[in-house]
């Protein structure tokens, strides 16, 4: 049974695909645009990020392992 690898996240209408590296549990923030934390998660790689709740503009989301070690970030735009 392979371990699925991408988690998708959905921010109102924009998707975005990050690869978790094979991490079987990751965590993930999402920040907006004046550097404040939006929401602040763990998750396991069966699971989808799904915020409808955003406003327009600019959102950083960084994903780290466990451990603390970065995984990736992504710049966001929600219109």
């Amino acid at each position: 049974n392979p371990m699925i690898s991408e988690l998708q996240i959905q921010l109102n209408s924009t998707v975005v695909n990050i690869d978790s590296k094979q991490n079987k549990s990751v965590n993930y923030s999402i920040y907006n645009s004046n550097g404040v934390i939006i929401e602040e998660k763990t998750l396991n790689y069966s699971h989808n990020i799904l915020n409808n709740n955003l406003a327009s503009g600019v959102y950083l989301i960084i994903i780290r392992k466990l451990t603390g070690e970065l995984i990736e970030t992504k710049k966001v735009y929600i219109h």
